[in-house]
């Protein structure tokens, strides 16, 4: 158990030569078949970026546990090398090692990632078929936005209307479908249904009604919910609220106001409300502000190649 804490602090420092070193002394003490030691190895590596190694690790294991393979699929979710993680999944399926409600919810973010719809409905198919975690709202809310995401808003409710006991994500997960889609009036009629059953909204809520009305530019619905969280709710607005409220502004003509609420604002803008400011500015091919924009993103992040080839696509697009 001393070795495993030691891993643990080492990859959340991502510290991997001191993690090589404490890999080598198990290994030494023929400790590296252990199941927590390979988990808490695989985790290590992952974090650290070195998929190679995590994966070196899995494959000298000679019987591997729930729990890792549930780390080795969750080291390939969060590095992104995502096709990895779906073939270890099939892998897991030839080997009849059933997963568990966590390697699921892993694969469905893969698939969404992915635009996966069909790949993604085979293996939904394939955990209701097993019984797997059939009424859990934290894989329905997960499945929810992996169908918004590639494509079948219909499949999503369908999946919503089955959950009986739905808590605040589950209802967060379809309004920012209904959004994704440009559908506020039914992002804001199952808001209503959410209030009336007393569940109660965060952020996250307010954050999916405001993305409404950005896609659909209704601007006064925006404003009214804008200010509703300002002045009526236990939480303060959010740098995500902030920047779809700048999106909305922007979308529906008014760059000035937006440019004119950034610099207002009670709290120092951060990246994401300028990047915001930024790409309605450049959907209006407003040059002059969008140029205000990225030097104030320069001064949060100064050297930002990024944000530079930004600013030279939108000049390319104005001449």
């Amino acid at each position: 158990m001393e070795s495993r804490g030691a891993i643990k602090a080492i990859a959340d420092l991502e510290n991997i030569e001191d993690g090589r070193c404490i890999h080598f002394a198990l290994t030494q003490d023929g400790l590296e078949t252990e199941f927590y030691v390979v988990s808490a190895l695989v985790d290590m590596y992952g974090k650290c970026g070195a998929v190679k190694d995590a994966r070196r690790v899995f494959d000298c294991m000679p019987q591997r546990n729930i729990i890792v393979w549930s780390t080795i699929i969750s080291c390939y979710t969060q590095q992104t090398t995502a096709e990895e993680a779906i073939e270890l999944f099939c892998r897991m399926q030839r080997e009849k090692v059933q997963p568990d409600e966590i390697i699921l919810v892993s694969i469905f973010k893969v698939c969404t990632m992915l635009g996966m719809l069909e790949q993604g409905r085979h293996i939904h198919n394939y955990s209701l078929d097993m019984g797997i975690a059939k009424d859990s709202s934290f894989l329905a809310s997960t499945l929810i936005d992996m169908y918004t995401r590639c494509g079948s808003l219909i499949d999503a409710r369908g999946i919503f209307d089955l959950i009986k006991m739905r808590d605040t994500p589950l209802w967060n997960a379809m309004m920012s479908g209904y959004a994704q889609y440009g559908l506020p009036l039914e992002a804001f009629r199952l808001f209503s249904e959410m209030w009336d059953q007393d569940v109660p909204a965060n952020h996250v809520t307010f954050v999916g009604l405001l993305s409404a009305c950005s896609h659909a530019g209704l601007l006064h619905a925006g404003l009214q919910v804008f200010n509703w969280v300002s002045l009526d709710c236990p939480f303060s607005e959010t740098t995500e609220q902030c920047a779809c409220l700048v999106d909305l502004l922007g979308r529906v003509g008014c760059q000035t106001q937006a440019v004119a609420f950034v610099q207002e604002m009670p709290f120092q803008p951060d990246v994401t409300i300028w990047l915001s400011l930024v790409g309605v500015c450049r959907l209006n091919c407003n040059l002059e502000l969008a140029i205000v924009g990225v030097k104030n993103l320069l001064e949060i992040e100064p050297g930002n190649a990024a944000v530079l080839v930004l600013l030279s696509n939108i000049v390319y697009e104005v001449d």
